[in-house]
This record gives C-alpha cells, sequence and structure tokens, in this order.
C-alpha cells in the first residue's frame, strides 16, 4: 500500500495528520477497521509521539483511546516517514484461517 500525508499550511499548531486505509468495511460503511500512517508524529521530538506514527483502530468499539489503555505496543508503533512523502509498506492481515 502507499499513501502520503501533510498538514495544510493554515493549520494550528497542535494539528496531527492522519493518512490511512479502510478495509474489511461493514456494508453500511459504519464499521471499518482502518490502519493510519500519522507522519508528523514520527519526526516529533516527543518520543512517545513518535511511538504513535501508525495506528491500527476497529469502529466502532475498538478506538486509539480504548487499544492504547490495553497494549498501546501491539496497535501502535513507530515508522521512519516524513510529512509530505508518499509511504510505501505491506500489511499482512491475519485471520487465523488455515490454508
Amino acid at each position: 500500500m502507499g499513501c502520503r500525508g501533510d498538514l495544510r499550511k493554515d493549520a494550528f499548531e497542535q494539528a496531527r495528520d492522519f493518512a490511512g486505509i479502510a478495509f474489511r468495511i461493514s456494508k453500511d460503511r459504519s464499521e471499518p477497521e482502518i490502519i493510519y500512517l500519522r507522519p508528523t508524529n514520527a519526526r516529533s521530538d516527543d518520543q512517545l509521539r513518535q511511538n504513535h506514527s501508525i495506528q491500527c483502530v476497529s469502529h466502532p468499539d475498538y478506538l486509539w483511546h480504548r487499544l492504547r489503555r490495553k497494549n498501546s505496543a501491539k496497535y501502535e508503533s513507530y515508522a521512519d516517514m516524513a510529512p509530505g512523502a508518499w509511504v510505501r509498506g505491506q500489511t499482512v492481515l491475519d485471520f487465523g484461517l488455515e490454508q
């Protein structure tokens, strides 16, 4: 997958960027699972924010704050990326099915 995210020029100082890919979306589109890339977090001087460079959520029950409380290291991680640059990556989804 690949995506690119950057802040608008008129964004306020504490603004955060979110570029993401949604998958396993319900028919009514209300319950996606999403992988977010957050390039401004990756380049932050704050190590804690750097650790939130990639996030995975599942709407509506498993949003970032719940997953962060449960086990942040499993659903969020650092990745080296820069605002405005293309990020290419591979996502492996394990549904627990035997082949």
